[in-house]
This record gives C-alpha cells, structure tokens and sequence, in this order.
C-alpha cells in the first residue's frame, strides 16, 4: 500500500514538474515576444535604392538621417551589402525596402528577420503587381514579380503613403509635417503623371525596346509596348535576338534604352540593324522626377 502511494506521489511531481518545463519556456516567449522594442539612439533610416531615398528624404524634411543601400553603378539584382552596411542596418532605426529585389530577399533579409528591434517599411504595399515580362499582350514572361514599381509616379504616391504612416508611428510629434510634406508630393506626382499623359497619349508610336525590363509599370501606366532584351535576366540567344528584332520592326520600334547598370550588347547589335539611337537611363537615380521626364521626352522627339 505504502509502495503504491509512493508511486502515485512520485507520478503526480513528475507530471507537474513536466507542466512547469513546457510553461515556464512559453512564458519567457511570450513576455519578450510582447515586450517594447529595442531603444535605438540612431536617427537613420536606410533604404534599399536610390529612389526610395528621394521620396523619404523629401518626406522628413532633414528630421531624420536617410541613407542608399545601393550604390549608383550597382544592380539590384546581383549586389551584394558589404558588411559595414549589413551593420549599418542591424543598427538603424528603420529600413525601407520594395520587398521584390534581389538581395532584399537574400542578404540583407537575413539581417531584418533576427533584428526585432528594426521597423521595416514595405514601400510596395498596395501597389499594383505586374509579372517580369516586357508587357507585349502578354509575350515574353520572364517569370516572378517585377520590382520597378516607382517608376510610375502613380505608384509613387502609393509608396509616399506608406513611408509617412510609418513616419508618424515613428515621430508623432511632427506628424503634421509630414502630412502637409504628403500632401505636397502627391500634387507633384499628380501633376507629372498628368503631363506624362499629355504628352504620350498622342504618341504614335507605343513601342520601345530595353535592355532590362524597368519600365514595366511605367509602360503600363502610360499604355506603352515595352519589348525587353534580356530573357530570364540573360543575354539573348542569337535566334532569341533574332526574334527580338523581328517583334522590333514589327512594331515599328524607334527608341531603344539601355539601363546602365546593365550590359548595353544586345541593344546596340539592334539600333545597328534598325538604324537608331540608344538611349542611356538611370531608372535607380536619385534625381527620379528629372529621369521620368527625360524618358518621357526621348519617346515624343
């Protein structure tokens, strides 16, 4: 009998003592799960590219450090953060970011998911989304997303919108700052989107040719054909090159841009066989407004 109860005291611990271990480790998550922030001193916010730096900076209005990620000659779909700015990040206060780039989602994600102490801010948040593909009814999909969101000044709106609620959340006392700053640059967008409109809708000839693809929403805004060299991020093969200038005469192409942070071959071999310019852009400039209209007026001349 005396065995028994023994057993019964002893079975009865073990099974508390059991509830206890499982608790006490679901507490402790829960407690810093829950917890404030990590306080950072740092009065940077970084962003991934350079137009991202345009928008937030015109946004703060010198309240706030705001830094590029990306340096001008670099693509980001291959550069890599170096470490100083892969610290850099760990130790600012907020990171913006479009969310489809591609070392967003390598090295610098790695950063931002063991860092709950950062804000990040998801510049592309109710955009509109478009797959990777030169937007010709639907030819030549190149699979994915395409990231290029800001270059539609419609977009760019969109993108403003989510920068200043994260300002507020960040700066409430200036918060009607950055609202009468919203409001600023919306009327601006407004009125570049409406000049844009004026002056492409009569454009007879909808079609231009690009190195890589970064004109999709732009295209797509302003009802171009936009007809990309790359294929899957490649040079073109030469029967893909081949029909490449085919769907150009086709079209009767007249503009061909090259990205400059991307190889320039293959548009060159075209505007040789077509017996036109090639344009060179910075669709990753900081001076973001002055390049969409320099765009714009290379397709009207």
């Amino acid at each position: 009998m005396k065995k028994s109860m023994m057993q019964n005291t002893i079975s009865r611990s073990l099974r508390i003592l059991s509830r206890v271990c499982f608790i006490l480790p679901l507490a402790m998550l829960l407690v810093t799960s829950c917890g404030p922030k990590k306080k950072v001193e740092n009065n940077t916010i970084l962003v991934s590219i350079e137009p991202l730096r345009y928008v937030t900076e015109y946004l703060v209005g010198g309240n706030f450090n705001v830094e590029s990620i990306t340096p001008r000659e670099a693509t980001p779909e291959t550069y890599a953060p170096t470490v100083q700015q892969i610290k850099a990040i760990d130790e600012c206060l907020a990171f913006v970011r479009v969310g489809s780039l591609g070392f967003e989602n390598t090295q610098i994600r790695k950063v931002t998911d063991n860092s709950p102490h950062l804000y990040i801010i998801n510049a592309a948040a109710n955009t509109k989304k478009l797959p990777m593909c030169d937007h010709d009814h639907g030819d030549g999909h190149h699979g994915g997303e395409d990231p290029h969101i800001w270059m539609s000044p419609r977009n760019m709106k969109i993108i403003a919108l989510n920068v200043y609620k994260q300002l507020c959340y960040l700066d409430q006392k200036n918060a009607e700052s950055y609202k009468e700053r919203l409001l600023k640059f919306s009327n601006e967008m407004n009125e570049l989107d409406s000049l844009t409109h004026e002056k492409l809708d009569t454009c007879k000839n909808k079609a231009f040719l690009i190195n890589h693809p970064a004109l999709g929403h732009y295209a797509c805004q302003y009802n171009l054909i936009q007809i990309s060299m790359e294929h899957d991020g490649k040079e073109p093969s030469p029967k893909q090159l081949e029909a490449v200038l085919e769907r150009c005469r086709t079209h009767g192409v007249k503009k061909i841009f090259a990205q400059e942070q991307h190889s320039d071959k293959g548009v060159k071999r075209v505007a040789e066989e077509l017996g036109v310019e090639v344009h060179y852009i910075n669709p990753l400039s900081y001076n973001w407004k002055e390049e969409v209209e320099r765009i714009t007026q290379i397709l009207i001349e």
